[in-house]
């Protein structure tokens, strides 16, 4: 089975200088980060230039419109419950390809439970994941702004790890790649909401090629900061 997971926060064009600001914290809820949110734009105005990468985003839609449409699809505000929802589509034993794009690689953070920073890495330890067959997608600035920032111990290994799985020419990379299954994450304390338009417009182009679409309540109107 392929997995086609997408972080919303891929989208954006923005430099280290501003990623500083975003929001801290894992699996906020968006009521919690529209506070935050507006705490930084109030002090950083400048995080308004934080514009949308219109060629990878219509790479996507290009992609989204060769799937087959009949796919379980879900859409939700963090990439935690990417977690579960591949487990509803596997199998015991089954094993997965995945495609992730997205601006942090996922693989690990300092928490010790399961959240949206580290999710691949349970699906590794349960021996889910054709390790051969996983690949980052990620943002230009991933490796500079996030690749090891959570991390201390045993660098040069997980930095050999990232450089075999990271595909940084974007997703023109991806070209025909059929999935079989695809999950979305709007990831609010990384996403600033002035984006919120270009993720509606993306919601209406999901609602109409997917018919199995799951979307969550808070991830189906933009946020008003």
């Amino acid at each position: 089975m392929r997995i086609f997971s997408i972080d919303w926060d891929y989208f954006q064009v923005v430099g280290p200088d501003l990623v500083r600001l975003y929001p801290e914290g894992y699996d906020k809820p968006t009521e919690e980060s529209i506070l935050d949110w507006r705490r930084i734009y109030r002090r950083h105005p400048g995080v308004y230039r934080v514009d949308i990468n219109r060629r990878e985003y219509n790479l996507l839609i290009d992609l989204l419109e060769k799937q087959d449409p009949h796919i379980p699809v879900m859409i939700r505000q963090s990439h935690i419950h990417i977690y579960d929802f591949i487990h509803s589509l596997t199998s015991k034993n089954q094993k997965i390809d995945l495609v992730n794009v997205d601006m942090h690689h996922d693989l690990l953070n300092d928490t010790p439970y399961l959240d949206c920073g580290n999710w691949i890495m349970a699906l590794i330890k349960e021996d889910m994941i054709n390790k051969n067959s996983l690949r980052w997608v990620s943002n230009p600035i991933s490796l500079f702004a996030y690749g090891l920032k959570h991390l201390s111990a045993d660098e040069n290994k997980l930095k050999k790890v990232l450089s075999l799985w990271n595909i940084s020419g974007g997703l023109k990379y991806l070209d025909n790649t059929k999935f079989d299954a695809i999950y979305i994450a709007r990831s609010d304390p990384w996403s600033p909401p002035h984006l919120d338009m270009y993720f509606e417009q993306l919601l209406v182009t999901m609602r109409d090629l997917f018919p199995n679409l799951s979307i969550d309540d808070s991830v189906d109107l933009p946020r008003i900061i």
